[in-house]
């Protein structure tokens, strides 16, 4: 399948200049006009059958790829399997929306309009001086909420940042660590 490559080709482009991603962008593939026959009209069970072993390279960049067919809705019998499709494609959608902003809200990279506002500033004046400079996303945060003074307040976020972090952290296997084994460690 030629949609692939492009993809994780993009992708590297995009973590070559990320200096400290927290979180994987989530992925959805629609093919559009899919014959009647080739699909399941099942996310899973599609996702299963056009990406077969590409998922784990596709994992490398994106959380949880998936893809979606929509039928033809030129013919008449497609329209409800394509409504149908369309419902689905707008549930993922949604759900992702909705894990990418708990999980920034976790690492505290969930931010304000005023904030936003302040880092789409901040990022459009470095990047006017030099496209090719890289953002970093974590400096601008300590800086828009520094790290509190409290001792307390400082352990308590050390350790939670370290969890996260150890928490989505492959060991040499591939295989995801335990949040008990990554605080071990």
């Amino acid at each position: 399948m030629n949609v692939i490559e492009p993809l994780i080709q993009y992708a590297k482009t995009g973590v070559s200049h990320a200096s400290n991603q927290v979180m994987k962008p989530g992925l959805i593939i629609i093919f559009n006009k899919c014959p009647v026959d080739d699909s399941k009209w099942n996310v899973n069970e599609d996702t299963v059958s056009w990406l077969k072993d590409e998922k784990t390279k596709l994992e490398e960049y994106y959380q949880d790829p998936i893809v979606i067919c929509l039928p033809d809705v030129g013919l008449d019998q497609n329209l409800p399997i394509y409504f149908q499709q369309m419902s689905a494609c707008k549930a993922n959608i949604e759900m992702k929306v909705i894990t990418a902003r708990e999980r920034r809200q976790e690492v505290r990279m969930l931010l304000s309009k005023k904030e936003l506002l302040s880092f789409f500033s901040l990022a459009v004046q470095k990047l006017s001086k030099d496209p090719s400079a890289k953002f970093n996303f974590l400096q601008m945060s300590l800086e828009f909420r520094p790290i509190k003074h409290d001792i307390v307040e400082f352990l308590y976020q050390y350790f939670h940042l370290t969890l996260e972090y150890n928490r989505t952290t492959k060991d040499e296997r591939g295989e995801t660590r335990s949040e008990q084994d990554a605080f071990r460690e």
